[in-house]
């Protein structure tokens, strides 16, 4: 398994690349180096050694925030969940996926069951239901008092997905400039188009295929 990802760390304007990559025994190790200033650090390649093997298979990742997110799947136990590296000081730790009891344990072995998504700049899960007419967007808060850090998830949308298809792909959220506790999901269903989720009306608008196109060249 091979895989590279990319994150910035806005206090310090850096970037750092992560590669991913296979070792023997079906373990994972990592490597890191730093980018300033349009240009890499000299000497900042280097092997993460603060790890164990935190998990056999990489399903996704995404960056959020100074951080990066894997899910992950342990194939031992055929269990998933979410590794998080934060590229500041160079620590992982585990986070367990959320725990929704509409959604049956079958259908989390599903590869597109679940998603990494970033909802109002927030790193967050978008879990669909074990026949995909239903998707729960989760976002993962943290508690606000000094001896209480702990985190914790929280619905933030739930989407009912009936009669729309079998599968999509979650690629964004932009909130609206008057209410931005509420905003437009991005889908991109199987067939290309681009659907706008209306989060405040719970309802679906059809972009269409020219001008998902349009919108790729602009981001």
């Amino acid at each position: 398994m091979i895989g590279f990802d990319l994150g910035y760390i806005p206090c310090s304007n850096e970037f750092k690349i992560v590669h991913v990559f296979g070792k023997k025994d079906d373990k994972v190790g990592y490597e890191i180096i730093t980018l300033k200033d349009d240009d890499f650090v000299p000497t900042s390649w280097r092997i993460l050694e603060n790890h164990k093997n935190l998990y056999t298979r990489k399903i996704s990742s995404l960056s959020v925030n100074g951080s990066i997110y894997w899910l992950v799947n342990d194939m031992q136990d055929n269990e998933k969940g979410i590794v998080c590296l934060d590229l500041e000081n160079e620590e992982f730790r585990k986070i367990s996926c959320p725990k929704e009891s509409s959604i049956t344990q079958k259908s989390l072995m599903i590869y597109q069951a679940q998603q990494l998504v970033e909802v109002k700049e927030v790193f967050g899960v978008a879990q669909f239901s074990a026949n995909f007419s239903n998707v729960n967007i989760f976002v993962l808060r943290q508690g606000n008092k000094k001896k209480n850090k702990e985190e914790f998830w929280v619905k933030e949308f739930s989407v009912n997905l009936f009669h729309m298809g079998h599968w999509f792909k979650i690629v964004g959220f932009v909130p609206f400039e008057e209410d931005n506790t509420n905003g437009e999901l991005i889908f991109v269903p199987t067939n290309g188009r681009l659907l706008l989720y209306n989060t405040k009306k719970g309802s679906f608008k059809n972009v269409g295929e020219y001008n998902l196109l349009r919108y790729k060249q602009a981001s």
